[in-house]
């Protein structure tokens, strides 16, 4: 799976169109991706990435980065040992493809705009 494009409100993957936040678990691209809490990611809002059981969560926080974690989600990640990383989704984006060409186990949560 490769991230092709990323530009604000748009994201292409092997060729798909998205315009709606999205979260990737495996090969899967889910789309439609919302948040209980509009801009907080809560464990509630990643019970099928913590499923599928990555060793990183990534999550593209928008442009310039209005998403946030939740401290209970910073805590379950750490208790669960799955490393986590927050960045703006333009440089999440370049890491997500960076990790899948060295086969890591990553998952990620992508908001596209803000």
């Amino acid at each position: 799976m490769q991230i092709e494009q990323y530009a604000f409100g748009k994201i292409v993957i092997d060729g798909s169109v998205y315009t709606d936040d999205i979260k990737i678990i495996a090969d899967h691209v889910v789309p439609h991706w919302f948040r209980a809490s509009g801009h907080l990611v809560t464990p509630g809002d990643l019970d099928d990435v913590l499923a599928a059981g990555p060793a990183i969560l990534l999550l593209g926080k928008g442009e310039p980065g209005r998403m946030a974690c939740s401290q209970a989600l910073v805590d379950l990640m750490a208790e669960k040992q799955i490393e986590l990383i927050e960045t703006p989704t333009s440089e999440a984006v370049s890491i997500f493809n960076q990790l899948r060409s060295m086969d890591k186990n990553v998952a990620a949560g992508l908001h596209l705009t803000c």
